[in-house]
């Protein structure tokens, strides 16, 4: 039985990527979806210095798209994190269609990250 005074955790895959969410319940009776996940890792120089560049500005590009939500952390990790508040009552169905929204704002990137880094790193 989960606590109810404890946010709702789980992961999942999406494209072999985990992302991570919490469910966090107030006492005004809503909630707020976190979602946060890695989407690739940044070259280091020696590995790919011109895809190391390339991917700089394509950060800032999605960050114009999707303000705050894309983050480089270590200057290696690209990392995604979003929110939005639930629907009440809270349904597996409204859960997985909020998720589906926040994955698209990021579906290209994620595309990226699969095909073009994996490319280089083979």
């Amino acid at each position: 039985m989960r606590d109810p005074d404890q946010p709702l955790r789980f992961q999942f895959r999406y494209r072999g990527m985990v992302f991570h969410a919490k469910v966090e319940f107030s006492d005004t009776g809503t909630a707020r979806l976190c979602l946060t996940g890695i989407l690739g890792s940044v070259p280091f120089t020696i590995e790919s210095p011109e895809l190391r560049r390339a991917i700089f500005p394509l950060i800032e590009l999605a960050n114009t798209k999707i303000p705050n939500r894309i983050k480089l952390i270590e200057n290696r990790h690209v990392v995604y994190t979003d929110e939005v508040t639930l629907g009440l009552p809270i349904t597996p169905i409204g859960t997985i269609e909020a998720i589906t929204q926040m994955i698209a704002k990021v579906r290209p990137l994620i595309l990226f990250f699969q095909t073009v880094l994996s490319a280089s790193r083979a």
